[in-house]
């Protein structure tokens, strides 16, 4: 599980992971235009903090956020040698099969630090628990 993956897209990542998509022209400077110019305030009480922008991260309770996610990682697969990717949302299995538990661990093994390795090339890797 990636605790508060959607607050850690980086736009300019995404951007161009949706480029290679085939996702171009009006609809992807729609889609920058929506991730763009964001800002959060904090309240407490009659209290705010000063505006802060954001560079990361996908809005809360939109309907593309989940979408918008998934396309960010949807290509993990190519990272694993051995292992089959199940997602949904920010849950991510890895699933393994092998005729003894020798070949499971070390089919693992390999796979897992492809996995850190390519959750921290998208800035994720403080994330996985």
């Amino acid at each position: 599980d990636l605790s508060k993956a959607f607050d850690c897209v980086d736009h300019s990542v995404l951007l161009d992971k949706l480029e290679s998509h085939g996702i171009r022209g009006v609809p992807l400077k729609w889609l920058g235009s929506f991730l763009s110019h964001r800002s959060q305030v904090v309240q407490i009480s009659n209290q705010f903090s000063k505006p802060v922008n954001l560079n990361y991260g996908v809005p809360q309770g939109s309907i593309l956020s989940p979408v918008l996610f998934l396309l960010y990682v949807n290509d993990i697969g190519s990272s694993l040698l051995y292992g089959k990717v199940v997602q949904y949302a920010d849950d991510t299995t890895l699933c393994f099969s092998g005729k003894s538990s020798e070949v499971l661990e070390q089919q693992a093994f390999v796979d897992l630090n492809n996995y850190v390795q390519y959750f921290q090339s998208l800035s994720l890797n403080k994330l996985i628990k």
